[in-house]
């Protein structure tokens, strides 16, 4: 026996003979991955928990903060990276926008947080717990 993860039958013993089984990953980050989130402490505002994008990033970037864009997310979620636009463009016709949270800004490849989101490839979800691809602190404020 190479390590005890509690009592067959309980849940949280069970998540974690999952995640070893299939070899996925471990429920908590690397502490070199929670490190290298340090950097961008000062860029959020600590009254609002929202994100201060500097203008010379914004302006590399299509800006659609006046599109009206709406989740698809459950209301149970805590990351709404997932989103829906539509635009009626003419007579009949309409364009439906898909829109996915983009993390660039804040994942440098070859960094820790790199190397580890693409080991993890995605969110995990359980019946009782979701395991993100990227620390809470990126994925729930957004």
């Amino acid at each position: 026996m190479k390590k005890t993860l509690g009592s067959a039958g309980d849940i949280n013993a069970e998540t974690l003979r999952i995640l070893k089984q299939y070899d996925l990953f471990e429920l908590e980050y690397p502490k070199e991955v929670l490190e290298s989130l340090k950097v961008f402490e000062d860029r959020m505002n600590k009254e609002t928990k929202e994100w201060e994008i500097p203008e010379e990033e914004i302006k590399r970037r299509l800006d659609l903060r006046e599109t009206r864009i709406f989740t698809i997310d459950p209301t149970t979620a805590k990351d709404l990276d997932d989103a829906l636009s539509i635009r009626h463009v003419e007579d009949d016709v309409y364009e439906i926008g898909v829109h996915i949270a983009d993390v660039s800004y804040f994942v440098e490849q070859g960094t820790a947080l790199d190397k580890e989101a693409r080991a993890r490839a995605t969110s995990v979800y359980f019946v009782h717990l979701v395991i993100p691809m990227l620390p809470h602190l990126l994925c729930e404020n957004l």
